[in-house]
């Protein structure tokens, strides 16, 4: 079996893109360093050959864990397992190169792994793992636009367990120029905010940023993004009535 281990330890990154003999792909904020506790993952993994051909058979290891499963008629193996920021898998069948490797998975409860794998003696390919989060369809462009540009983000980890938010000022408390006031939120230099509920824009004449806020309370709230004038995104941004923007996202019911 190749020593793919002494492989990730000469990891070079290009973008999101490890070039190593098992590459992995990671959704943006993925590899970022966490010290994560243990918790339960939804763990989906698909086998193929060279060929493209669903592997049905295939063991499927969760290291250190004794977790086991295997590919059904498919390809395809399901299992929950405990884990923390790093997943480590191995993956045999008779006949095919093994496969092993171990890398960050961030914080996302599910995850679908893609192993393709060479008859003995063949070339490895390349492992791909993407994360997936289940009620959370805001997620995925949050972690984009948070890993690209200089707004000010803000989602449920940042209140550690059992502490949970409470009132709307507990959503903006510490976040550089920004402030809830008897009159609404307020940031400087911002004399017009414009607030996006789930992607949609309800700051509108007639409807202000303080009415719109009214609608929600902070138990509702699963993520929020501020961007000043100078970082405005161009899907969340209305530059000839609003000189920053809000976006609030929500938890799914």
């Amino acid at each position: 079996m190749p020593d793919l281990w002494h492989d990730l330890r000469r990891l070079r990154p290009v973008r999101t893109r490890y070039l190593l003999t098992a590459a992995v792909v990671l959704l943006p904020g993925a590899s970022e360093s966490l010290r994560a506790q243990p918790t339960p993952r939804e763990v989906r993994v698909e086998v193929r050959d060279r060929k493209g051909h669903l592997l049905p058979g295939a063991r499927v290891d969760f290291l250190p864990r004794t977790d086991t499963a295997l590919t059904d008629s498919t390809g395809i193996a399901t299992a929950t397992i405990n884990a923390d920021s790093t997943l480590t898998i191995s993956v045999r069948k008779i006949g095919f190169e093994p496969r092993a490797a171990r890398f960050p998975i961030g914080t996302a409860p599910a995850f679908v792994v893609r192993v393709t794998l060479g008859e003995l003696g063949a070339r490895l390919p390349e492992v791909t793992v993407t994360a997936e989060y289940p009620g959370e369809p805001w997620r995925r462009g949050y972690e984009e636009r948070k890993r690209r540009s200089s707004g000010s983000f803000r989602d449920r980890s940042f209140f550690v367990p059992p502490r949970q938010p409470q009132v709307l000022d507990d959503w903006f408390n510490s976040i550089p120029g920004a402030q809830m006031t008897s009159r609404g939120l307020r940031i400087n230099r911002c004399p017009r905010l414009g607030v996006w509920i789930d992607g949609m824009h309800v700051t509108r004449p007639g409807m202000s940023s303080s009415f719109a806020l009214m609608q929600l309370s902070a138990i509702d709230i699963a993520a929020i993004e501020i961007y000043r004038t100078a970082q405005q995104q161009a899907e969340f941004s209305d530059p000839n009535l609003e000189d920053c923007s809000l976006l609030v996202w929500t938890r799914s019911r």
